[in-house]
């Protein structure tokens, strides 16, 4: 093992691009690679680095979470109704109101007292009421949200009837599809949506004996095992937006990393709570946490919170539904709209490595247009480094959606109107910006500094629609270099300016 301080010179990493500004159309996607480099001196240390994603569009600040031991309440790891007369003799200390938390909603099925409810995630005690339980289900079900149209939920039914239907999120009405069984004796415990493909997933649960993951078909009304969990007790399932997927052991109330190709479940760590009864978890786009719900078989009291998928641990958000100690009230799922659908930017595997002074490691990083226009979207890629002088390095991301231009001529081409961040960036000596019409449009691309002033107009002609690229030699319209440093560029075709 190399030491500093015993003459083996310290990595230095280098990152490139420093930043990615770009536009994609709708429903189109395209991939970006940063380059990871480690630019000491031959002889150094290697360079172990990480990468994370974080969504910033709209997006608060994380609220820190730790692990800490537990001890194990006086009733049975159970995902049925909380006992009435529980003994809880804690006082639950309750978080005053957070401002570093989403302001967003959360929807599932009360089902200690039997309806559709959704509540704000700042204040987690109000229960809204939307209509009676539809899915006629004992406190073990399953549900999230879909891909596409977050009008309503599925609901996943526990027991042996399996009966898949959606809810409305506006009146809690309910469509039966149809059944979908697990294998043998499990029950449905947990779903969730992968937000970077759409694909629903589920857990089967026969508690105490093992659990297995399935890939949820709502069309054919089809569950496809993936394979074996590993761990007893299975009880709620979340996919973030890197496409990671987690879960909590209510056996161990251990929190769990799982492998969405083959099931199999490794222990991130202890949640620091004894989480029975009503489970629940899904992850917020907003804000790019795993929320999770569940009865503290400790203090009797049902619970929001928030999981750290770095240590397991877990932080207190507030009371669910009420605020004495012992009253009924569980979730049977936790679903937040928006979880279920694609999010904009995911990092590509593999997320980490190790470089040898000298040598380069790529991160792949794949940008989606969703299906909103004329929108921005925002992102802070975070690399974490064993260079001592710059451990932390962050990646802003801005993805502008355009609007989609109708066009009436079948014949002409289905472009849309999209111009695209200059590539390389940062450059020397030259850039080039790509950029695409729909239709014959006069277009304009001039470059600014950070005044405002104008120095080069590169183009000022009428375009034919296609695709079309100019390239920057960084020079001002008199042909003069301009200095080094930090330049704009706009990009205006008929009505359209970006």
């Amino acid at each position: 093992m190399s030491v500093e301080g015993e003459g083996i010179l310290p990595p230095q990493i280098g990152v490139n691009p420093s930043s990615i500004t770009d536009s994609v159309a709708i429903n189109d996607s395209l991939d970006k690679t940063i380059q990871i480099s480690n630019n000491a001196v031959s002889g150094a240390s290697s360079l172990d680095w990480s990468a994370s994603l974080s969504i910033t569009k709209n997006k608060r600040l994380h609220i820190p979470a730790a692990s800490s031991d537990f001890p194990r309440g006086e009733y049975a790891p159970s995902m049925g109704a909380a006992p009435a007369d529980g003994h809880g003799i804690m006082a639950p200390s309750y978080p005053p109101f957070n401002s570093a938390l989403s302001f967003g909603s959360a929807w599932g099925i009360e089902q200690a007292n039997g309806f559709v409810t959704y509540f704000n995630l700042i204040l987690p005690q109000v229960l809204n009421n939307l209509g009676p339980d539809p899915t006629d289900v004992d406190f073990d079900n399953a549900g999230d949200f879909g891909p596409g149209d977050q009008s309503f939920f599925y609901n996943l039914g526990g027991g042996t009837g399996g009966q898949f239907m959606k809810v409305d999120t506006s009146t809690g009405a309910g469509t039966a599809l149809g059944a979908i069984l697990a294998s043998g004796a499990e029950t449905w415990a947990g779903m969730a949506t992968d937000p970077t493909d759409g694909t629903i997933y589920a857990v089967g649960l026969e508690i105490n004996v093992g659990s297995t993951l399935y890939i949820i078909d709502p069309v054919n009304l089809t569950a496809t095992p993936v394979g074996p969990v590993g761990a007893l007790g299975i009880i709620s399932l979340a996919v973030d937006g890197n496409g990671d997927m987690w879960a909590h052991d209510l056996v161990t109330d251990n929190f769990l990393s799982i492998d969405k190709a083959t099931g199999a479940s490794t222990v991130v760590g202890s949640l620091g709570f004894d989480a029975n009864f009503g489970q629940g978890m899904t992850w917020d786009p907003e804000t790019d946490q795993l929320y999770m719900a569940a009865f503290n078989n400790t203090t009797f009291v049902p619970e929001l919170r928030i999981v750290d998928k770095t240590t397991g641990g877990s932080t207190l958000v507030g009371v669910l539904g009420q605020s004495v100690p012992g009253g009924l009230c569980q979730l049977g799922f936790l679903a937040i709209p928006g979880a279920g659908g694609q999010v904009f930017i995911s990092l590509l595997p593999p997320t980490s490595g190790s470089v040898d002074p000298g040598d380069v490691d790529n991160l792949n990083v794949r940008i989606r247009g969703l299906d909103v226009g004329d929108t921005t979207y925002t992102a802070v890629i975070a690399i974490v480094s064993s260079d001592p002088q710059n451990p932390l390095v962050t990646i802003p991301v801005q993805i502008y959606v355009p609007p989609v231009v109708g066009i009436n001529d079948p014949n002409q081409s289905p472009y849309t109107f999209v111009i695209s961040q200059n590539y390389p960036n940062p450059f020397n000596p030259t850039t080039t910006i790509k950029y695409q019409i729909p239709q014959s449009s006069q277009v304009t691309i001039g470059v600014y500094n950070l005044l405002g002033q104008k120095i080069r107009t590169l183009v000022n002609d009428n375009m034919e629609p296609g695709d079309h690229q100019i390239t920057w030699n960084g020079t001002n319209d008199a042909g003069v270099q301009v200095g080094s440093g930090v330049y704009f560029y706009r990009f205006q075709a008929g009505d359209f300016v970006s």
